[in-house]
């Protein structure tokens, strides 16, 4: 469980961004849904399940719903993000529709790469 206190600050990065156009060409109408969710996360961070074989980072990764196109959680989006307790800041890493990817290690792959990357943006 994240400790922090009070609403978190959204840290957009360019990551995200582009997982987000991609993950959503296929679901257009999503858009608003997907930016009210993250929107939501920063009141309540503990939603999802940590995502595991992170050991530095606590990574957690929430199921969404496409409404719009009648997919429910199962069949929908998945987020990655994670939270800076200390800085107050949420950090959604990637967005990808599910089968995207061919199994969880490649979620993985695609994550720390994400990760390396959100790590020198936030830095810069």
């Amino acid at each position: 469980m994240i400790s922090v206190r009070g609403p978190l600050t959204l840290v957009p990065t360019e990551a995200f961004a582009a997982s987000k156009k991609r993950a959503l060409k296929k679901f257009p109408d999503c858009n608003g849904d997907v930016d009210a969710f993250v929107d939501g996360l920063c009141q309540n961070p503990d939603q999802g399940d940590v995502f595991p074989s992170f050991q530095r980072i606590t990574i957690r990764k929430v199921r969404l719903p496409l409404k719009a196109y009648g997919i429910g959680k199962s069949g929908g989006l998945r987020l990655l993000f994670f939270v800076y307790p200390d800085k107050m800041k949420l950090v959604p890493l990637f967005l990808y529709v599910k089968g995207q990817f061919a199994d969880e290690k490649k979620v993985r792959q695609a994550a720390n790469k994400t990760i390396q990357n959100v790590v020198k943006e936030l830095n810069s």
